[in-house]
C-alpha cells in the first residue's frame, strides 16, 4: 500500500436553491437551508447538494450497473471535487465489496482513510476499509485500521470488526488469535448487556457452532408464557443442532420449538428427532414436498400453542438472552403486537459481515420479529413466497394496528448470529438484496405496499390459505410455484415513475389496448439521468389485475412490444426479459403515434423460434423500418458472464443440443451460449445425461441461484456431490418371483397432471394386481408428488427423457440405446408405451425382439391440433404408430375402430375410483354450478363456455358456469374481458386444480364441449362418479359413457343453445340433478379395477402367451373393487 497523506478537514456547503428544491419539507418551515443541514440534516442522511457521484451509485443498484459503473469510475480518476472524489470512492468500493471483488475494491479505500464528509458516515467508512485491507491480506493495516476507531471511539461494530482482524488486546491472556477474537466478540456483547458466549468445546476452533453462554432468567418459570419457536428447515443437518442447542439454552425455559422438515434429503430429520427425544420442548412436523421456508413457518403457525411466537432460521445462533429481552415488552405492554431485534451476519468461523456496508455491521432484522400469536393467526401468517415475506409481515401488522405497535428493541445490541451461507437466497442472482433497489424485492414490496393501503379495513389485509388466487400480485420469480410462462399480446416498455416525461402517451396507449381485449404487460425503463420508482397509478392498476407489471429477469411471450420513449435508448438497462414469439418492436413518443397505431389481433402463442434481446446490445437493431412497425428481428447476444469450463463440457453435447432443439438450428445459433443466455431458462437440457429437474430436486438452492444449472453444478454441485444424472428410484413394490416383468412408459411427469397421467397409475394398479413385476419410466422428474406415486407401485422408476414425436426432431438415439439397456439388464418381457407420441421404447423394444406394445389414447383423424404439433397428416400419424407397435391397446371402442393393428388390438377402458370420488353434490337452490374442466386449450370448448354463459345470464340467475384449469392465452382473453367487465358476470375463472377430486367438488353439472372428439372422456366418467351430471357433444367415445336420459345428456355437436336450454331446466328443477348423478354414480361404478384387470389380463395374456390372475390384495386404493 502507498503512504497516503491525508488533506486537512472540510466543511461541506449547502447548494441552497438545490437543497430547498430537493427537501420541500425544508422550504415549507421556511428553515435556512445551512443551518438545518448544519443541525438536522447530516443526522438524517441528507445530502448538501447535487452530487454526480451519489446519483451514478443510485444507478448502479438502479438496473444501469453496465452503463454506471465505468462513469463512476473515470468520475473517481479525473475530478478535482474533494466531495466528488469522496463519495466515489465509497460508491465504488462499496459495490466491488458487495461482489467480493476485493482487489478491485482495494484501490478506492485509501481516499476513506482522510476526513470525510458528514454525509459518508465514519464508522461505516472504517468497517469498509478494514474488511477490504483485511480480504486482500493485509491484516496489519486492518488491525491499525479498527485499533484507531476504537481508541477514538468504540462501540459493538468496531468490537466485531476487531474480532475479524484478530486485534490484539492489553489483556496478556488473549494472545491467541483466537482469544483475541473472543475477547472483543464478548466485548461487542457486554456493550449491550448481554452475558458473555465461551467455547462450548474447548479443545476445538472458535466457530459458529462452538458458542456456549448461559444465564438465568429474570423473570420465573411459573410466570413465564409460552413462546413458540418456529424453525423451517431444508437440508439443515450441518448446522441445524448450533440453533436447537441455542433456543435450548434460552433464559426463558416456557418454550415449544416447532421443526418443520421441508422434505430434506440430507439426515436434518435424524439430527432433530435425537435432539427432540432428550428435550420434550422440541416439537418434529414433516412436510411430504419441498414447499418454501415461509411455508413451512405457516405450518408451524398452525401448531403453534405459545402465546407469542417468532421466528428461529436453522442456521442461526441466538444468544441466550434473546427471547427474555424480546418477550418483556410485550408483556409489560398489551398494545404491542411484535418486537424486532438487531442481529449480525456471519459466515461459520465468525467473520462478522454486511452484504453492503452502511455505518454498522449490527442492523435491524425483521426476520428477527416476535408477535403475538393471535395477532399473526389473524392476518393469515406469512405470504408464502421466496423472500421478503417478514417485511411484509411487519408491514401489514403495522397498517392493522399501527406504526407504534411494532417495537424495535435494543439498538446495536446483536441477539442473533445470523449464518450467511454462499447459497441463500440473500445471495442468489435474481433474489439477491440488491434487487431491494430495483429488481424483485423491489416490485414485490411496493406491491405489497400498494395492497396495504388501498384496503380501506385493516382487517381485511389477510393472506387467504389458499394461494389461488393471491391476495395481492407479485412477481413471478418470487413465487414458489411459478405459474405457466404468461401470455401477452403487447409488452409496452417505458418510464413509469411519477417523473416520466411519456406518462400520457402511456396511458392512452394501454387505454387503446385494453379496449381492443389485449392482455397487456408493462415494464419499468427508469430514465438513466433521474431514476425513480414506479408511480403509484401503475401500481392500483396492477394490484386491480387490469396489467400486469414484469421484471427484465422474466421470460415469457410476447408478440408486440412498444417502447414509449426515444430518449430512453441511449441508456439501456442491463437486462431485458426473453420473450418468445416476438414479430414486432417499435418506437412512440407522442400521442399522434399512439391514435395512428393500428392494433391487429395477436394469436398470444410463442412461436417456433425463441427471438431473444440482447443484454449487451438490445437496441441496436431497431431499425427505422421497426419504428414504423415492420417486424423486427433482435439478434441474441450471451451473457458473457455465464461461462463453462472444460470440465463442464462432459455434460454438454452441441450435436444432441441441436437435435433435440431444432429452433436453435434452424436460427443458427452456436448451441453453447443459447444454453447459457436463454437455454436454460427456458427449460432445456444441455445434454442426453444431464437432468436439470432431478439436480433442483437434490439442490434447490441451484434453481433460486439464477444461473444455468450446469454452471450451478460445476460451481457448488459438484463439490457437493451432487448427482446431475437420470436417476433410478428404487419402488416400494416387492418382486414376484416366476412372473414376467413389463416396462410402462410415461410419456409426461410434469406439475400439472392430466388423463394419461391418471390412466397411468391404474394400469400399475392393475398389473400389480395381476402380480407382474412393473418398471416405469418418466421422462422429467419435474413433478416428485407423481413420481412418488409411480415408486408406491413399482419396482423401480427410471428417468429416460425421450423427444416427443415430431416430423422436425428425430427420435433421440440416448433415449433408444437406454430403453434397450433396461430391457437386457430386466429380462423385460413387454413394453407398455402410454402415448402414441413416444417412439423410443418401442423402437428398442423392436431391437431387443419384445412385445412393443401401444396404449392409445388418440385419435389422429379427430384431432387436428395433435396434427399440428406432430406435423403430419393424421393417415401418416396413424401409419408410422402401427408400424411401431406389435399391439395396440385403445382406450375405448371408438379408439380401437381408428387405430386398430389387425387381429392385434385390444380395448382396455379407462377406470375411476369410486371410493376416492365419494364426494358429495351439495347443491345450493340459489347457485347451480356447471364446470368445464380442461386443459384450456382452444380445442377444449372455451368459446363455446362463453356463449352458453351468454346464453343464459338474463334468463337464469341461480346457474354459475365454471372454467377449471391451467392459464393458458385463452383464459388470459377472457382476464382482459373480465378487467374490463366485458365477460358475463354467471362466468367464473378458476385456476388448475392439483387433484380431479378437487375440480370436480366444484361444481354440479360436468360440461365436456371439445371441438375434438375425444377418446374416452375420464372427466366425465369422474363427474359420474362423483354423482354428478353429464352434459357433452355426441361425438367420439362420449356417448359409450352416456345413458341419454338416465345419467346425463348428449347433444350435436355446436348446439350450444340445446345445451343451455338443459342447462335452465336443471337450475330450475334441482331435483333432477340428483338423479341424473346417483345413476350416473352406479354407470360409472362399471369402470372399476376389476374390469381393468379383466382387459389388461386379457391383452396381456394373448401377447405373452402367459395365463394372468388377479391378485388378492391390489393397491390399496382400488382394494373396495375387487372384493
Amino acid at each position: 500500500m502507498s503512504e497516503f497523506k491525508p488533506a486537512p478537514p472540510y466543511t461541506s456547503v449547502v447548494d441552497a436553491q438545490w437543497y430547498l428544491a430537493t427537501y420541500p419539507d425544508v422550504a415549507l418551515v421556511g428553515a435556512d437551508p445551512q443551518q438545518h443541514y448544519d443541525l438536522h440534516g447530516i443526522a438524517e442522511g441528507r445530502l448538501p447538494r447535487y452530487l454526480q457521484a451519489w446519483r451514478l451509485e443510485s444507478a448502479l443498484y438502479g438496473g444501469f450497473a453496465k452503463l454506471a459503473l465505468p462513469e463512476l469510475k473515470f468520475l473517481q480518476a479525473t475530478t478535482d471535487d474533494r466531495e466528488e472524489m469522496a463519495y466515489a470512492s465509497w460508491a465504488l468500493a462499496r459495490w466491488h465489496a458487495s461482489a467480493a471483488q476485493w482487489p478491485e475494491a482495494l484501490q478506492y479505500i485509501d481516499v476513506l482513510a482522510e476526513p470525510l464528509p458528514a454525509y459518508i458516515r465514519a464508522t461505516g467508512a472504517v468497517l469498509l476499509r478494514a474488511e477490504v485491507l483485511l480480504r486482500n491480506n493485509e491484516q496489519a493495516l486492518a488491525q491499525a485500521c479498527i485499533g484507531d476507531a476504537i481508541a477514538t471511539k468504540g462501540g459493538a461494530d468496531l468490537y466485531l470488526a476487531a474480532a475479524n482482524v484478530s486485534l490484539p488486546s492489553e489483556d496478556a491472556s488473549h494472545q491467541t488469535p483466537q482469544a483475541r477474537r473472543l475477547y472483543w466478540l464478548n466485548r461487542a456483547l457486554a456493550a449491550g448487556g448481554l452475558a458473555p458466549v465461551a467455547k462450548r468445546d474447548p479443545k476445538t476452533d472458535l466457530t459458529l457452532d462452538n458458542l456456549h453462554a448461559a444465564c438465568a432468567a429474570q423473570v420465573s418459570p411459573k410466570r413465564q408464557a409460552k413462546i413458540s419457536v418456529v424453525m423451517p428447515a431444508y437440508n439443515a443437518q450441518d448446522f441445524i443442532e448450533t440453533a436447537l442447542r441455542s433456543l435450548l439454552a434460552q433464559s426463558w425455559l416456557n418454550l415449544e420449538i416447532i421443526v418443520v422438515d421441508d422434505c430434506s434429503t440430507d439426515a436434518t430429520v435424524e439430527r432433530v428427532s435425537a435432539i427432540a427425544r432428550e428435550d420434550a420442548r422440541i416439537v418434529l412436523l414433516k412436510h411430504s414436498m419441498n414447499r418454501g421456508a415461509y411455508a413451512a413457518r405457516n405450518t408451524a403457525l398452525k401448531h403453534a400453542t405459545g402465546t407469542f411466537v417468532v421466528n428461529h432460521d436453522s442456521d442461526d445462533w441466538s444468544h441466550p438472552q434473546r427471547l427474555e429481552l424480546m418477550a418483556a415488552p410485550l408483556l409489560q405492554d398489551s398494545g404491542l403486537v411484535a418486537t424486532v431485534a438487531d442481529w449480525v451476519r456471519t459466515d461459520t468461523n465468525l467473520h462478522f459481515q454486511s452484504w453492503r456496508i452502511e455505518n454498522s455491521l449490527i442492523e435491524p432484522s425483521v426476520s428477527t420479529m416476535m408477535m403475538r400469536t393471535d395477532a399473526v393467526r389473524n392476518m393469515g401468517g406469512w405470504d408464502d413466497v421466496r423472500v421478503a415475506a417478514d417485511h411484509e409481515l411487519r408491514q401489514r401488522l403495522q397498517r392493522r394496528h399501527g406504526t407504534q405497535a411494532v417495537v424495535y428493541l435494543l439498538p446495536g445490541v446483536p441477539l442473533v448470529f445470523a449464518r450467511q451461507l454462499p447459497q441463500s437466497l440473500t445471495m442468489a442472482s435474481t433474489t439477491h438484496l440488491r434487487s431491494t433497489f430495483f429488481g424483485l424485492r423491489q416490485l414485490y414490496s411496493a406491491l405489497a405496499d400498494t395492497w396495504h393501503e388501498m384496503t380501506a379495513d385493516a382487517s381485511d389485509l389477510r393472506i387467504p390459505t389458499d394461494p389461488n388466487p393471491r391476495a395481492f400480485p407479485a412477481p413471478a420469480l418470487m413465487l414458489q410455484t411459478p405459474p405457466a410462462q404468461a401470455q401477452y399480446d403487447w409488452l409496452l416498455i417505458g418510464d413509469l415513475s411519477d417523473t416520466a416525461r411519456c406518462t400520457k402517451v402511456q396511458s392512452l396507449l394501454l387505454g387503446r389496448l385494453q379496449e381492443q381485449g389485449m392482455r397487456v404487460a408493462l415494464l419499468h425503463w427508469p430514465e438513466y439521468q433521474r431514476p425513480a420508482p414506479i408511480s403509484g397509478a401503475w401500481l392500483r392498476k396492477a394490484i386491480t389485475g387490469s396489467v400486469d407489471i414484469v421484471l427484465a429477469e422474466q421470460q415469457f411471450a410476447a408478440e408486440q412490444v412498444i417502447i414509449v420513449g426515444r430518449h430512453l435508448l441511449a441508456h439501456p438497462l442491463d437486462h431485458v426479459p426473453v420473450l418468445q414469439g416476438l414479430q414486432n418492436c417499435q418506437i412512440m413518443d407522442s400521442i399522434r403515434d399512439v391514435k395512428t397505431l393500428a392494433i391487429m389481433q395477436t394469436s398470444a402463442k410463442p412461436s417456433s423460434e425463441t427471438d431473444v434481446w440482447s443484454a449487451n446490445e438490445p437496441y441496436n437493431s431497431l431499425s427505422n423500418e421497426a419504428v414504423e412497425g415492420e417486424p423486427v428481428s433482435l439478434e441474441l447476444e450471451p451473457d458473457s458472464s455465464l461461462e463453462m469450463t472444460d470440465s463442464v463440457t462432459e455434460w454438454f453435447d452441441a450435436a444432441w443440443y441441436l437435435q433435440r432443439y431444432p429452433d436453435v438450428k434452424n436460427a443458427g445459433i452456436a448451441p453453447r451460449e443459447h444454453y447459457l443466455a436463454h437455454g436454460f431458462a427456458e427449460g432445456r437440457e444441455p445434454g442426453p445425461h444431464f437432468n436439470t429437474a432431478w439436480y433442483f430436486e437434490q439442490c434447490p438452492e441451484a434453481r433460486d441461484s439464477g444461473l444455468p444449472a450446469l454452471v450451478h453444478y460445476e460451481n457448488v454441485g459438484r463439490e457437493a456431490c451432487y448427482d446431475p444424472g437420470h436417476p433410478s428410484l428404487v419402488g416400494e413394490q416387492q418382486p414376484h418371483a416366476e412372473r414376467p416383468t413389463v416396462l410402462l412408459c410415461a410419456h409426461s411427469a410434469n406439475t400439472q397432471l392430466f388423463g394419461a397421467e391418471r390412466c397411468l397409475l391404474d394400469v400399475m394398479d392393475a398389473c400389480n394386481a395381476l402380480q407382474l413385476n412393473v418398471l416405469v419410466s418418466v421422462p422429467t422428474m419435474a413433478n416428485m408428488a407423481y413420481i412418488e406415486e409411480l415408486r408406491a407401485r413399482a419396482l423401480r422408476v427410471v428417468c429416460v427423457p425421450t423427444q416427443a414425436w415430431s416430423a422436425n426432431a428425430a427420435p433421440c438415439s440416448f433415449a433408444i440405446e437406454r430403453f434397450r439397456a433396461l430391457i437386457r439388464d430386466n429380462a423385460v418381457a413387454l413394453v407398455h408405451a402410454n402415448t402414441l407420441m413416444l417412439r423410443e421404447p418401442l423402437m428398442a423394444a423392436r431391437r431387443e425382439n419384445v412385445p412393443a406394445v401401444l396404449h392409445a389414447h388418440e385419435s389422429p383423424a379427430h384431432d387436428p391440433a395433435l396434427c399440428a404439433v406432430i406435423g403430419l397428416p393424421a393417415g401418416q400419424i396413424v401409419h408410422e404408430a402401427l408400424e411401431r407397435a406389435d399391439y395396440v391397446l385403445a382406450n375405448s371402442a371408438f379408439t380401437a375402430e381408428h387405430l386398430a393393428k389387425p387381429n392385434a388390438t385390444h380395448v382396455v377402458s379407462n377406470i375411476v375410483d369410486l371410493k376416492a370420488f365419494d364426494i358429495p353434490n351439495t347443491i345450493d337452490n340459489k347457485c347451480i354450478t356447471a364446470a368445464l374442466i380442461s386443459s384450456n386449450l382452444p380445442k377444449k370448448g372455451i368459446q363455446d363456455l362463453l356463449q352458453l354463459a351468454c346464453d343464459t345470464a338474463k334468463d337464469s340467475p341461480n346457474l354459475q358456469l365454471l372454467l377449471i384449469g391451467p392459464y393458458t392465452p385463452n383464459v388470459s382473453a377472457l382476464r382482459t374481458m373480465e378487467a374490463h367487465g366485458q365477460l358475463p358476470a354467471n362466468l367464473k375463472l378458476l385456476p388448475y386444480a392439483a387433484t380431479a377430486q378437487a375440480a370436480v367438488a366444484q361444481a354440479n353439472i360436468i360440461l365436456n364441449l371439445s371441438h375434438c372428439q375425444e377418446t374416452f372422456g375420464r372427466t366425465l366418467l369422474e363427474g359420474m362418479a362423483a354423482s354428478r351430471p353429464v352434459l357433452a357433444y355426441r361425438w367420439g367415445a362420449l356417448p359409450e359413457l352416456i345413458d341419454e336420459g338416465v345419467n346425463g345428456h348428449t347433444f350435436e355437436h355446436g348446439d350450444t343453445k340445446a345445451i343451455a336450454n338443459k342447462l335452465r331446466q336443471l337450475s330450475r328443477n334441482p331435483k333432477k340433478i340428483r338423479t341424473l348423478g346417483a345413476a350416473g354414480r352406479k354407470r360409472a361404478k362399471q369402470y372399476n379395477l376389476k374390469r381393468l384387470c379383466k382387459q389388461l389380463g386379457q391383452a396381456y395374456g394373448a401377447i405373452l402367451d402367459y395365463p394372468l390372475q388377479t391378485a388378492t390384495r391390489p393397491h390399496q386404493s382400488h382394494t373396495e373393487e375387487l372384493t
